[in-house]
C-alpha cells in the first residue's frame, strides 16, 4: 500500500518507519538506550511516542481541526490497539483516494515538530496551520527532510 502511494521517496519511508515504530520519538529513543526527556516536544506534557505525538497532542489535533479532518480521526482516540492498528483504521475509514493527503499530513506534523525542536523560535503551531493552508505540493513535501 505505501509503495504505490503518490507521494515523494522520502515520505514512503517516512510511512514505513512510522507503522513499524521506528520513528525517534522519544518514548523509542529511551527504548534505545537514549538519555533524553520524556515529555513532548510540542506541548511539554506527554510521553512522546507515536500515539501523542500524530493523535494525542494539542498540536497536532489542532492541525487535524484546521485541515477538517479531526471529524474522521477523533472517534478512534478512543480505540484500543497499536498506533499502526489505529492508523490503518483511519485509512480504511478515508478510503484509498485520500491515503495520499493522510500521509501528508502525518509527514507534516512530523516536520512541525523537528522545527520546534530544533529552532526554539519556531511556533509548531504556526507552522503546522501554514501546512494546513493547503500547500501540499510545495509545503509539506518540500520544508522537511
Amino acid at each position: 500500500m505505501i509503495w504505490s502511494l503518490h507521494v515523494p521517496p522520502k515520505i514512503k519511508y517516512f510511512c514505513r518507519k512510522l507503522f513499524r515504530n521506528c520513528l525517534p520519538t522519544r518514548f523509542n529513543l529511551q527504548g534505545r538506550g537514549v538519555h533524553c526527556q520524556s515529555a513532548c516536544v510540542a506541548c511539554n506534557n506527554d510521553l512522546e511516542d507515536e500515539m501523542h505525538l500524530f493523535m494525542h497532542c494539542k498540536f497536532a489535533i489542532d492541525y487535524w481541526k484546521a485541515t477538517n479532518l479531526w471529524g474522521i480521526i477523533a472517534p478512534y482516540m478512543a480505540s484500543s490497539g497499536s498506533f499502526s492498528f489505529i492508523i490503518f483504521a483511519i485509512l480504511r475509514a478515508f478510503g484509498v483516494e485520500n491515503y495520499a493527503r493522510f500521509v501528508a499530513i502525518l509527514w507534516s506534523i512530523r516536520c512541525a515538530r523537528n522545527a520546534f525542536l530544533w529552532s526554539k523560535n519556531h511556533s509548531m503551531q504556526t507552522h503546522a496551520l501554514f501546512e494546513a493552508e493547503g500547500k501540499f505540493g510545495v509545503g509539506i513535501y518540500s520544508n522537511c527532510s
